[in-house]
């Protein structure tokens, strides 16, 4: 069976390529490669054309083009009043960002008499456990964000694969299979998390009529990519937080990241990007513990999702 093409936006295609959206769009007019749509419909090329991009003769004009068009930017900031505005909307956003985890910490808490009753092996159990872990990479996230650590972007991934290894173990002891929480227990091993996604998919799929177990997992795989953006260490995510010079058609390192970025604009972007986490883990929590939770506690993260929905 051949090999199927797997369908790239095309501004997903430019940042994977690390160069303008103008640019990508003048290659796609140029070269007619096929245009697909993604599982959410996004216009599209196929990842075989993206990769071929990276071996034109003019790639590396276009690179350098780009970080020229990125330097000129993050001049602009640091130069300007903007940075100091976006200083003082970054700590603003972390602030209430920390009194949201913080009632979620407190939520949690309240729950330790009735989880302690349980099993030790149970699925409930477990998942309290994991829970205590995601709110707990959620508080680390907002201390090293409201220093400027651009690679606290990379404990991102961690809160979403600890909250489907939950949402894992609860949907695999509804149906009796309980192997893979024994060995959370017993040999200190988690279950993959592409196993998990593909679980979650599936069972997703079974709650919405003529929903495609396939296209939730296509979703969830780039949520993962994106998040994985930080973990990775490529050299997109090192060349955002830093900057190059150009002399002579050549890059030349004028700062790297050792820790707090200065480019404010983009750890405020991280810091929107981060929020998604925290509303996630609320989420979960009802999902998790719907049966469970006092009917003031769910009208109360109900509440929360109705305003992350409206931010």
């Amino acid at each position: 069976m051949a090999k199927v093409d797997i369908p790239v936006p095309i501004e997903d295609a430019a940042i994977v390529l690390g160069i303008l959206d103008s640019q990508m769009a003048q290659w796609v007019r140029e070269d007619k490669p096929d245009i697909l749509k993604n599982h959410s419909g996004a216009l599209s090329v196929p990842k075989s054309y993206v990769t071929s991009c990276s071996s034109k003769h003019d790639y590396y004009r276009a690179l350098l083009n780009s970080i020229r068009v990125e330097n000129e930017h993050k001049t602009y900031v640091l130069t300007g009043k903007k940075k100091n505005q976006l200083h003082k909307s970054r700590q603003s956003m972390l602030k209430v960002y920390s009194e949201w985890i913080s009632r979620l910490e407190q939520i949690h808490k309240e729950y330790k008499k009735i989880f302690n009753e349980l099993d030790n092996e149970s699925w409930e159990f477990a998942t309290y456990i994991l829970l205590s872990r995601a709110i707990g990479l959620l508080k680390g996230i907002v201390v090293l964000l409201s220093q400027g650590y651009w690679y606290a972007g990379s404990i991102i991934r961690e809160v979403d694969e600890t909250l489907d290894v939950a949402q894992y173990f609860k949907i695999r002891a509804q149906k009796g299979e309980y192997t893979d929480l024994i060995k959370w227990f017993r040999m200190d091993v988690a279950p993959g998390h592409s196993k998990c996604r593909k679980v979650i998919s599936e069972h997703h799929a079974s709650l919405v009529l003529n929903s495609d177990a396939k296209k939730h997992e296509y979703l969830l795989n780039e949520l993962y990519q994106k998040k994985s953006k930080w973990t990775h260490p490529n050299f997109g995510v090192i060349r955002e937080s830093g900057s190059f010079d150009i002399v002579d058609n050549k890059l030349q390192i004028n700062q790297l990241c050792y820790g707090e970025c200065e480019h404010e604009f983009k750890i405020i972007g991280l810091v929107d990007f981060f929020k998604s986490s925290i509303w996630t883990t609320y989420q979960q929590f009802m999902i998790l513990y719907v049966d469970i939770l006092s009917l003031e506690h769910r009208e109360e993260i109900i509440e929360f999702d109705q305003l992350q929905k409206r931010m």
